[in-house]
């Protein structure tokens, strides 16, 4: 068995919230050391929704919609209350942000998952 525990970085992104029906999106992951990235959006209490990843070369602004051969899944993936989806970044932008747009008011949260980080290990 390989080791995985010490070679991920996870990072949560969006604490648990109830945004009301509105688009919520992530705090940004600096994909910058890494060559992995992948988003993990969970639903709890009636939330429902899509998700999509946008990305930008600029902190904190500029952030457009990631090509669809950029993405690892389907960008505006439905998500529905109790459940949890799963979108990859392959682009070549530093900043990528996941858009939650909330259809249903209820309660999401995300986490980002770095990997095949430049300098291992990760803890």
């Amino acid at each position: 068995m390989r080791d995985i525990h010490n070679n991920l970085l996870i990072t949560e992104v969006l604490a648990a919230a109830a945004p009301g029906i509105s688009d919520e999106p992530t705090a940004e992951v600096d994909v910058q050391g890494y060559d992995s990235l992948e988003f993990v959006v969970s639903s709890v209490a009636d939330a429902a929704g899509t998700v999509k990843l946008q990305e930008s070369d600029t902190s904190g602004s500029g952030y457009a919609d990631c090509a669809a051969d950029d993405v690892l899944g389907t960008q505006g993936v439905a998500l529905d209350n109790g459940e949890a989806v799963k979108l990859g970044y392959v682009g070549s932008k530093r900043y990528v942000i996941a858009l939650i747009s909330v259809t249903t008011d209820g309660v999401v949260s995300s986490i980002a998952i770095q990997g095949h980080a430049h300098i291992a290990t990760v803890n």
